[in-house]
């Protein structure tokens, strides 16, 4: 079901029968599971539930979406009280328990960005405790905001520490990697916009951008309508600093809000031009692009693979501005003037004389 309905939403066409028939049956069987009370029928029945709300947000049904979140939410309060009568181990239920919480999140969080609506799973207060107190990476105090700040420097974390492992091919352990994005994406939803400066807004921005495009869709780009209003509400506001470390963080935010919010060939953004310019300078070239964005924080792999895209489409439109060079006079030939401006220096000069 939810294969044929990406092949229908990067088709640029609405949903087939083929793909309302498998829908269909979906719920049918959706129905069956819930009439049963054993714990594999209750994780089948959130896993079906999850694709239906993916399904849903690919054809803008986004109350159906919201709708099955908090069917979700409430199996899973319930899942979550019942854990101690599981018939099987308390560990096997906690790591099930965490895994779909952990998925359902992230649909939420996608939805957040779509329709400018939190879902049920993010409530309650987060905490601001960093994610690893004995981190010390720069841009530590960027924007004079404490909260934004610290969630700039734990999101900075979680990148090195996937950009290490996969350097090292190894893979990121996966509960860290879950509670880590559970507390930024928590975080970034209890940041109220308009709080601070342009700069700031559009760093928070950026960020949510980050963490969204981690569940783009290959060959078609899922729109997310109100994180592109909020970029096109700050970005024509953000000025770049002189300051080379700014400047860096200036170029990320950019690039960020290409990959998920705007296409390099559009032309409702005037600002873009004298933004990309100023922030790019004279780097021409990816590979020293690259090495500016990363000094900020990165994201391999897909992520790696846009930017690249992105930053080309940008360059191409906008290349870098060459100043002519001054033309100098040739020590080894002599100026040859007219005559009568010759005799007209010549009776000026003495005049002082």
């Amino acid at each position: 079901m939810t294969a044929s309905a990406h092949n229908d939403y990067v088709s640029y066409q609405g949903l087939t029968n083929h793909t309302r028939q498998l829908i269909a049956d979906t719920i049918s069987y959706l129905n069956g599971l819930l009439d049963k009370d054993d714990v594999r029928s209750r994780n089948s029945a959130v896993c079906t539930i999850l694709h239906l709300t993916a399904v849903a947000m690919l054809c803008g049904e986004y109350s159906a979406a919201f709708t099955h979140l908090y069917g979700m939410f409430e199996i899973l309060r319930l899942y979550k009280a019942q854990q101690t009568s599981c018939d099987v181990s308390r560990t096997t239920c906690h790591y099930i328990y965490d895994v779909l919480k952990f998925k359902i999140e992230r649909l939420a969080f996608c939805l957040y960005n779509i329709t400018g609506r939190i879902g049920p799973f993010f409530t309650e207060p987060p905490s601001w405790d960093p994610l690893d107190s004995n981190l010390c990476l720069p841009y530590e105090a960027l924007t004079g905001l404490p909260k934004l700040d610290s969630l700039f420097c734990d999101f900075r974390a979680l990148c090195h520490e996937v950009y290490q492992k996969s350097a090292s091919r190894k893979k990121v352990e996966a509960r860290y990697f879950r509670n880590a994005m559970h507390s930024l994406q928590a975080r970034v939803l209890a940041l109220s916009p308009g709080e601070g400066t342009p700069f700031a807004e559009c760093l928070r921005l950026a960020i949510t951008a980050a963490i969204t495009s981690q569940t783009q869709l290959p060959m078609r780009r899922l729109e997310h309508p109100y994180l592109d209003a909020q970029f096109r509400r700050y970005l024509p506001l953000l000025e770049c600093p002189a300051d080379q470390q700014k400047r860096n963080v200036v170029l990320w935010i950019v690039m960020a809000a290409f990959i998920v919010a705007f296409d390099p060939e559009e032309e409702t953004i005037p600002w873009a031009e004298a933004l990309f310019r100023a922030a790019a300078g004279d780097t021409d070239d990816w590979e020293a692009a690259r090495l500016r964005v990363a000094s900020v924080t990165w994201f391999p792999r897909y992520i790696d693979v846009q930017n690249e895209k992105v930053f080309k489409a940008l360059r191409k439109r906008w290349p870098v501005q060459e100043t002519r060079p001054l033309q100098q006079s040739h020590p080894g030939k002599d100026i040859v003037l007219p005559l009568h401006i010759v005799q007209e220096l010549s009776e000026d000069i003495g005049r002082f004389v």
